[in-house]
C-alpha cells in the first residue's frame, strides 16, 4: 500500500508539471509549398494575413538559391508596392495563449527587398495591448525573444517593416493556456505540496 502510494504521488506530481510546462514549437516542418494562402495551422494555432500581399509556406528544398533555406520548412510573408507584410496568430477554438519566441529574416536572397525588422503587437485578454520592436541587418536568422508581459494573449500580429520585403519566420514558440502563466504554476506547486503533505501524514499514520 506504501509503494502504490508513494508511486501515485510521483505519477501525479509528473502530471502536474508536465500540464503546466505545455509549450509548443510550431517549425512548418509538416507544411508544403504553397503561395498566396489566406491562414495556415499547426499545432493549436493559425496564421492568418494581415498586412502585404502574400503568405505562404516553403519546405527545405524549394528554390534555395532563390529563396531564403535554413534546411526546414518555414513561413514567408512578402509584399510587392508596400512597406508591411505580417499575419496575425490566434488559438484555434479561443482561449489565450503566451508567446515566447520565434525566429525571422530575410526570406528572398536573389535580390534585395529585405526586412528591416519587426513590429509585434499583442491582444491582450483582459483589454489593452502590448508591443515590442526588433531591427533586422542580415543575413540569416535571428531570435525574438518576449518576456514575461506576453501572456494571456487573444491574438498577435507580427508585422515586418520594409519596401517590398519578403521575410521568413520560423520555430515559433507558443503556449495555450487559460489566464497568465505565472498562476497557473503556483497552483500547479500548490497540488503537489498538498499531495507531499498528504504522504507525510500517511506515513506518520503507518509508523
Amino acid at each position: 500500500m506504501k509503494k502504490l502510494f508513494i508511486a501515485a504521488f510521483l505519477a501525479f506530481s509528473f502530471a502536474a508539471f508536465t500540464s503546466a510546462a505545455n509549450a509548443a514549437v510550431i517549425d512548418f516542418n509538416t507544411a508544403l509549398d504553397q503561395y498566396y494562402i489566406s491562414t495556415y495551422t499547426e499545432s493549436g494555432f493559425q496564421f492568418s494575413l494581415a498586412v502585404g500581399e502574400g503568405l505562404g509556406t516553403l519546405t527545405s528544398d524549394d528554390m534555395p538559391g532563390y529563396w531564403y533555406s535554413n534546411g526546414t520548412g518555414h513561413l514567408l510573408t512578402w509584399d510587392n508596392g508596400g512597406n508591411d507584410s505580417g499575419f496575425v496568430l490566434t488559438a484555434i477554438g479561443g482561449g489565450s495563449f503566451s508567446l515566447d519566441s520565434l525566429d525571422f529574416g530575410n526570406g528572398y536572397v536573389a535580390g534585395n527587398d529585405p526586412t528591416s525588422g519587426l513590429t509585434v503587437t499583442g491582444s491582450l485578454t483582459g483589454g489593452g495591448t502590448i508591443t515590442q520592436s526588433f531591427s533586422y541587418s542580415g543575413p540569416g536568422s535571428i531570435t525574438a525573444f518576449f518576456g514575461d508581459g506576453w501572456n494571456a494573449l487573444d491574438s498577435v500580429l507580427v508585422d515586418s517593416v520594409g519596401s517590398d520585403n519578403r521575410t521568413f519566420f520560423d520555430n515559433v514558440v507558443v503556449d495555450a493556456h487559460e489566464g497568465d502563466r505565472v498562476p497557473d504554476v503556483a497552483s500547479t506547486l500548490g497540488l503537489v505540496m498538498l499531495s507531499f503533505a498528504g504522504l507525510v501524514a500517511f506515513r506518520r499514520r503507518k509508523n
